[in-house]
């Protein structure tokens, strides 16, 4: 075993300079366009690849665009690390030679990314979907994800950036920016590839009027993408 939070390279305490907190939020203007906000007006129901319908509008649309970046980056784990990540349907775009997951509630000492002593150091990609908002310090267990990774290694994720708080104890932050989530990648070691968003005014309105979060099944929430009003956020990003 490695107790990767005991060892590898440590950026948990590096300040980011101020051009590099330009740039993430230079990658983040590109999706301020007609495009990018009708992008996913209308959303095509797969069944086959997830069932949508029982769904989130924003994870729905998240994944969607997960699909593209897998094909942009032509991206094929050989080696893939997860967390809490069985059942994501980001899986369904994915064939890993080798897939590793590991369960917080499973062995919350081993687990625990905060401390993460897993049997592996050579990953070449992790997905950490919607955890980081349950995470007490976000960037100390990045970096220890970071030091699990290969040189090249994939990571993504998705959070909200707006949302209730839930699974209480363990719900420490209510969301990250588009920018805050690219500064948490960098001071981590991370080269960023992209920042990507999603949300309108009536989503926020469903989610902290009516205290819920809307289905595909049961709410009319429209698709569009308001680039003010982000309400789920998501990154790809290469060590």
């Amino acid at each position: 075993m490695n107790n990767s939070g005991q060892s590898g390279l440590d950026n948990t305490t590096r300040l980011l300079e101020k051009h590099e907190i330009q740039e993430i939020y230079d990658l983040v203007l590109k999706n301020n366009t007609y495009e990018y906000q009708m992008r996913y007006r209308k959303i095509i129901t797969e069944i086959e690849k997830w069932n949508w319908i029982d769904s989130e509008v924003p994870r729905v649309i998240a994944v969607q665009e997960f699909e593209r970046y897998v094909k942009k980056y032509n991206i094929k784990p050989k080696k893939m690390l997860g967390f809490s990540a069985a059942h994501d349907a980001e899986l369904k775009f994915l064939e890993p030679e080798e897939f590793f997951n590991f369960n917080y509630d499973d062995d919350n000492d081993k687990y625990d990314l905060h401390k993460l002593d897993i049997p592996k150091n050579d990953y070449d990609f992790v997905m950490l979907n919607q955890v980081l908002e349950h995470l007490y310090n976000p960037v100390l267990c990045v970096q220890n994800v970071y030091n699990q990774l290969v040189k090249g290694a994939y990571f993504y994720c998705n959070v909200p950036t707006l949302n209730l708080i839930h699974g209480y104890p363990e719900n420490f932050i209510t969301g990250f920016t588009p920018v805050g989530l690219g500064c948490l990648l960098k001071q981590a070691g991370f080269e960023i590839l992209e920042i990507g968003q999603w949300g309108n005014l009536e989503y926020i309105e469903s989610v902290f009027f009516k205290n819920n979060w809307p289905f595909l099944s049961n709410s009319p929430i429209p698709t569009h993408n308001i680039f003010e009003r982000p309400c789920q956020c998501w990154i790809l990003a290469r060590k």
